[in-house]
């Protein structure tokens, strides 16, 4: 390995007596401190990004791809322009050879490390001002205005981590006169998982997101005044500590978190933001009108007396006498209310979010009543458990326009449906209406519900209104549901004769009918089709071939084979299965538990976890072989088609606790992998410390970026979950033999 550096013992007898230990201990907090600002911010900021663009996974997908992409690109820079200069830390700068390329002074990091600190202070107001100022109100986003925004917010962030872990991990064997990539790494990897458990378990429920920041602001300093310090820069730490001072005073005085809300409600009095672990609520009062928004979606809106009817009395009208109902989300605009028109006897209304339910009870009181029974659980979860039975069920969770909303729409969830009714039973549900002209998105989403609806129930009705619904039973539903409404005893706004013309209704229900594909799949947990129709349509509003993305990351990834080296190809399809296994991971997950956004940060910790823990006993145990690295490629590909098979042996259905450990269990494997590789890569290598890391890095993240976006996008919603699992196995088995040949 070329090292240009002085023996140990000239260092550390001769130049800094006496200090080796401390010097180490404060490069070792550094890199700690860097996986700890480095995962705080992306959790804050991921949350805040799919709160601001209403996002599904694709949001997700884009976000991390940026995330990983933009740190790859600075540790790049760091391998290409840049010759470090060791710093007081190591040894002396003279002790490297003279050299064209650009010089890096180290003595710079503590300037990097504040700089570090100050950029997630900026990054949300910054999103916030771009979003108010160049998107009009009512108008979504598109693509390529998200993919600037990620630029631009994430770009100095990003590039600024990137840069200094190669340093940091140079400056660290240059200490110790060795190769400590591994160390380096695995100190990162352990910041990242305290920031994970941290945030996701503690600072989600009692700080906002600015103070979440600001408190990763405080330890970067903390760390760039010890980095100094320690350089015996004196009068530099004392001025970070004034700078450090001061921005706590100036956030004291401002208040940004009034600023936020504003600029994230413009013209509309925010009352109350409440985290909660399925995402950011927030009331807001607009005049007279209530709003209620979970993630930047609108709950409600003020009243619509059109949804809350038309989404239950189509069904409890063609039920000859309903006592019994099930009401699964959607109880917040009145519904309820609704429901209690009829002699009921027992309303159990299902929310998963309780936070939810508790924030518009305290501004908009719920109506009281001892038939109407609260449940706050994952509607997957307790219906798979409970016994009772009803007479009505009505779906009223918002449309699929995620692989979360995905599982409510499926072939299992339609199952443990029907389980539920009694005989004569119906079920309602809805879609955006497909108007008097339907798209081939939209006639195609007909269709899946349709055919999968109709592998359940003997009967299924479609209702045009608002909405189109989707009444199923195992009853003829065919009869008029205005034949009833004369004997119920009150009077609706627009469910009734006199608004509604049943023949006109008819005729445009046969229309959809006759429209509908017979040959449309199934939609199902392990294959959300609906999600992938409903990512189609939301690329289409803003005219972009969904094909256009998946052959333009094709394309990268045969670049990539063609052009890297053995190392840096591993690096690449290890870091590209490991990021498309772990947001694989995360969708089972959330297929069978529905509480994704609690467990995010658990998940991308326990992966940390397994980084660290693997690049440690890979250095501890291995001797550097190629064999062994081509041994840990062919483990990686075994352990994405093990993947696999698991989801295709374990019921999406059976949620039981004892998957969520296995699935954890799967998350530290993945990550135990990819720490090993990025260990063994570093071994043996030949290059420079500086360039190693730098390489090293930067492969890892292009590959990470490339699969997690590549799987979000296409892989997940077009093949499902097992398929997709295969597809990485081949990758990386394609990948084995192309390193074989090329490391001969």
């Amino acid at each position: 390995m070329e090292f240009h550096l002085k023996t140990s013992y000239l260092y550390k007898n001769q130049l800094y007596p006496g200090m080796e230990s401390h010097k180490s201990f404060i490069i070792k907090l550094s890199l700690f401190n860097l996986g700890l600002t480095a995962m705080g911010t992306q959790i804050v900021m991921i949350r805040e990004f799919l709160a601001i663009f209403q996002g599904n996974e694709l949001i997700i997908g884009m976000f991390l791809g940026f995330w990983m992409l933009l740190t790859a690109t600075g540790s790049f820079l760091v391998t290409k322009f840049f010759q470090v200069r060791s710093s007081q830390f190591a040894v002396p700068s003279s002790q490297f050879p003279a050299s064209s390329i650009p010089s890096f002074h180290c003595s710079t990091i503590p300037l990097l490390q504040a700089l570090l600190g100050l950029l997630p202070l900026l990054m949300l107001p910054g999103l916030l001002w771009l979003h108010s100022h160049f998107i009009p109100p009512g108008v979504m986003a598109g693509i390529d205005d998200i993919f600037l925004f990620l630029l631009i917010v994430l770009g100095p962030f990003c590039l600024v981590s990137g840069f200094l872990f190669p340093i940091m991990v140079h400056e660290l064997s240059a200490l110790h006169d060795k190769n400590l990539i591994h160390k380096g790494y695995a100190l990162d990897a352990a910041g990242s998982i305290a920031s994970g458990i941290i945030f996701s378990l503690l600072f989600l429920f009692i700080l906002n997101p600015f103070d979440s920041l600001l408190i990763l602001t405080c330890t970067c300093f903390f760390n760039a005044i010890a980095w100094a310090w320690g350089q015996k820069r004196k009068i530099a730490s004392l001025a970070l500590l004034v700078i450090g001072m001061v921005i706590l005073v100036i956030s004291f005085i401002i208040k940004p978190d009034e600023l936020i809300n504003r600029l994230s409600f413009e013209n509309q009095q925010v009352l109350e933001v409440k985290a909660s672990p399925f995402g950011k609520l927030t009331i807001t009062r607009l005049d007279e009108q209530l709003n209620l928004y979970e993630n930047g979606v609108p709950v409600i809106t003020g009243d619509d007396p059109a949804f809350r009817e038309e989404s239950v009395h189509y069904a409890m009208l063609l039920h000859p006498g309903p006592e019994k109902v099930l009401l699964i989300s959607g109880g917040t605009g009145g519904t309820i209310g609704e429901i209690l028109k009829y002699p009921v006897k027992k309303i159990d209304y299902l929310e998963i979010n309780p936070w939810l339910i508790r924030l518009i009870d305290k501004y908009k009181p719920f109506i009281k009543d001892d038939r109407v029974k609260f449940i706050y659980k994952d509607p997957r979860i307790i219906l798979s458990r409970a016994g009772q039975k009803y007479d009505v069920i009505i779906l009223n969770t918002p449309e699929p326009l995620s692989a979360e909303l995905n599982r409510f729409y499926t072939l299992e969830f339609f199952l443990l449906l029907k389980d539920k009714l009694n005989p004569g039973g119906i079920i309602s549900l809805s879609v955006p209406a497909a108007g008097n002209y339907m798209s081939e998105t939209s006639r195609m989403m007909h269709s899946v519900l349709f055919n999968t609806l109709q592998t359940v129930f003997g009967f299924i009705r479609i209702i045009p209104g608002d909405k189109d619904y989707f009444l199923a039973s195992e009853i003829f539903l065919d009869n008029s549901f205005l034949q009833k409404y004369p004997s119920v005893g009150f009077t609706n706004v627009y469910v009734n004769p006199s608004y509604i013309n049943e023949d006109l209704q008819k005729m445009r229900s046969d229309l959809i009918m006759k429209d509908l594909i017979p040959e449309a799949p199934v939609n199902s947990d392990l294959k959300p089709y609906i999600f992938s129709l409903s990512l189609k349509q939301w690329l289409s509003r803003f005219k972009v071939d969904f094909r256009a993305i998946p052959i333009a990351l094709a394309i990268f990834i045969v670049v990539a084979f063609l052009f890297l080296g053995p190392l840096n190809l591993g690096l690449f399809a290890g870091g590209f299965t490991a990021s498309a296994v772990e947001f694989l991971l995360l969708i089972w997950f959330q297929v069978m538990y529905g509480y994704v956004f609690q467990m995010t940060g658990v998940i991308f910790a326990v992966f940390m976890a397994g980084i660290a823990i693997g690049s440690v006993l890979m250095h501890l145990v291995n001797k550097g072989t190629f064999r062994g690295f081509l041994t840990l490629q062919a483990a990686i590909a075994s352990f994405a088609a093990l993947l696999a098979i698991l989801m295709l042996i374990i019921p999406s259905n059976s949620a039981h606790w004892t998957i969520i450990p296995l699935i954890l269990a799967l998350v530290f494997i993945t990550g135990l992998l990819t720490g090993a590789q990025f260990s063994l890569s570093g071994s043996l290598r030949k290059t420079s410390i500086r360039q190693s890391s730098g390489e090293s890095f930067s492969a890892d993240l292009l590959g990470s970026a490339i699969g997690i976006v590549l799987a979000s996008v296409y892989l997940i919603p077009q093949l499902g979950l097992p398929v997709t699992g295969m597809v990485l196995a081949g990758l990386n088995v394609v990948a084995l033999g192309v390193i074989y040949v090329k490391g001969r």
